[in-house]
Formats: C-alpha cells, sequence, structure tokens
C-alpha cells in the first residue's frame, strides 16, 4: 500500500494560488518538501498537495503525491485532531470516506485508507501540515498532470480532453497498471525494461533497481569508492541507498536522459531488498529527479498512457 521511498518528515518550500489558463485546464500550486539526506538537504524531495476537508474549514493542510502507493490515505493521528467527530472514540476503522477537494478538485465519495497511529499533530503555526499520502489509486479514473518546471498540478475527469497542445506534442508510453503501479517500459543502456513504476514518493532518486539487476545496468559490484551512498529514511525505517551512474543512456518515450544514477538498496539483515519481497513481478521505479527542470508528466491511467511533454 505504501511506496517504498516515499520521504514523511519534511520541511518545505512555498505554496501558490489556482491558476487557470486559456485550455480550461486549472492548474493549482504544489509545494516542494524539503529532505535532509547523509547531511546534504535536497530542496525538491517531495511533492505535497493542497487539500481542504469540509468540517475543518478555513485551513490547508497537505497530502504527499505518492505514486507509489496503491491506497490514497489519512494518517490516524493528524486526522483526530483536524476532524475529531469523524473518527470518533475507540479504535480507527480501517478505511473512511471524506469530503472536501484536492486543490480545486473535488472529493466526496472517494475511501482513503487510514494509516494507524501515524503522522504528526498539525500545530498551529505550521505552515503545511501533512495529513496523509495521495496513493495512485486516486487516479484510476482521472488524469493527473505534473508541470515541474512551472511548480504546479492538475487533476482531470477521465472525459475531459487534454488541451491539444499538450497532445500534439507530448510523447505518450503505454502504462500496464497492476499491483497498484504504473509500470512504464523503459530502454537502460541497450536492454528494454518493463517491470519500472513510476513513483513520485521516490523523488530524490532517478532510478531504482534490485542490486543483481544494478551491477548489470553499471558495470559496478557495489564496493566501489566512487559509488553514491544516500541514507534514505523510508516510513520510520532507515535505509542505505549505493547508487552509480547507467552505462549508457535513458529512453522513455521521446526524453533520452544521458547516464542517470541508478540505486539500490543495501539488503536488510534478512539479505532482501524492497523489490524481493513483494509477491508480484516488479524491477524497480522511476521518480521525480528525472523530470525536474523541463518537463510536464501526463499519468492518463483511465487511457493507460504516460505522456512526457518537455519545455524550451
Amino acid at each position: 500500500m505504501c511506496s517504498h521511498l516515499a520521504v514523511i518528515g519534511l520541511s518545505l518550500a512555498c505554496a501558490g494560488t489556482p491558476m487557470r489558463s486559456a485550455d480550461t485546464i486549472v492548474w493549482r500550486n504544489f509545494v516542494w518538501g524539503q529532505v535532509e539526506v547523509g547531511g546534504t538537504v535536497f530542496p525538491r524531495g517531495a511533492v505535497l498537495i493542497p487539500v481542504t476537508l469540509d468540517g475543518a474549514p478555513g485551513r490547508t493542510y497537505f497530502l504527499q503525491l505518492d505514486t507509489g502507493a496503491g491506497w490514497p490515505m489519512w494518517y490516524e493521528v493528524p486526522l483526530r485532531h483536524v476532524l475529531p467527530a469523524a473518527l470518533r472514540d475507540g479504535p480507527a476503522p480501517d478505511e473512511l470516506v471524506l469530503g472536501g477537494s484536492i486543490g480545486d478538485y473535488p472529493i466526496r465519495a472517494d475511501t482513503f485508507a487510514i494509516r494507524k497511529s501515524f503522522g504528526d499533530v498539525p500545530g498551529p503555526s505550521a505552515a503545511h501540515p501533512i495529513i496523509g499520502t495521495l496513493g495512485l489509486r486516486f487516479f484510476r479514473g482521472r488524469v493527473l498532470l505534473l508541470d515541474f518546471p512551472r511548480q504546479r498540478f492538475a487533476i482531470l475527469d477521465s472525459a475531459q480532453r487534454l488541451p491539444q497542445e499538450i497532445v500534439d506534442h507530448a510523447s505518450f508510453v503505454p502504462i500496464d497498471y497492476r499491483n497498484g503501479h504504473a509500470f512504464v517500459p523503459l530502454r537502460l543502456g541497450n536492454r528494454v525494461v518493463e517491470d519500472f513504476f513510476f513513483d513520485t514518493g521516490a523523488s530524490l532518486f532517478p532510478l531504482t533497481t534490485t542490486p543483481e539487476l544494478w551491477r548489470t545496468l553499471t558495470g559496478r559490484t557495489g564496493n566501489e569508492l566512487a559509488n553514491t551512498r544516500w541514507r534514505a529514511d523510508s516510513w520510520g525505517k532507515s535505509l542505505e541507498m549505493i547508487g552509480a551512474p547507467l552505462v549508457g543512456d535513458m529512453r522513455i518515450g521521446g526524453l533520452r536522459v544521458s547516464d542517470p544514477l541508478v540505486f539500490h538498496e543495501r539488503p536488510d539483515g534478512t539479505g532482501q531488498d524492497f523489490f524481493s519481497t513483494v509477491p508480484y513481478r516488479v524491477g524497480g521505479h522511476f521518480g521525480n529527479a528525472l523530470f525536474y527542470d523541463r518537463h510536464v508528466i501526463i499519468l492518463d491511467l483511465p487511457r493507460r498512457r504516460f505522456g512526457i511533454l518537455s519545455r524550451p
């Protein structure tokens, strides 16, 4: 249900106001969450989406956008303070339906899971309190647009047409939507892989894979002094990530990226990394770092396609 490298515990960049473009898409600014990894602060560590809730007027909260997480979810700890009547006394339910809006997109009958005993109390002075995760299942019948260079997003109903400018200039590739993930075909060096999913919860990591495939893609063993080594926190667990440049280029649709960093998780005491523990076929995931500066992403689950639009 949760993304392997989703980052919780963030300091935050700025939010904006709604913008309506001439093509009728309503855009809303997202917030970048800053993350400290190995003593270095990364300003674009997570995408945070504004949300308002019926019954809690007058304040905007935030959901971490995590397309590597299957279900959208509320965190029990902040929700008990934001909407105490919604949970009442006693144990929290497994699921909950609340009304409100994500950006300017209304939510009325969407089921969110409850991540129990998780999250932080949103203090009155917190500028951007995080109360949950916006997982991929929310977009099964919707289209998500992420404009990274302009730091904005839009959510469309499946029947709403994409602007012709996007249709004419974007490069689309097919999505295999299974096991709660959006798998997108990639060319990595001289091989095509079809078991990598798009994971906005792993924002800092261009590509992450298994130790075995990492060695093939990078030509390294993992013990080299030149390797990048990061220690990342994911859902309360500390992970050591080993990175090195891909041998060759990465291609996704019409986008070509020269020798991006590829990471693998150092296996824990059981000798298992994340990808070896899941009960379905998966080879890795790719995150926002590939698209930060120039690209708009179109995640269109209803039409099973993933689009990339490059800005000048």
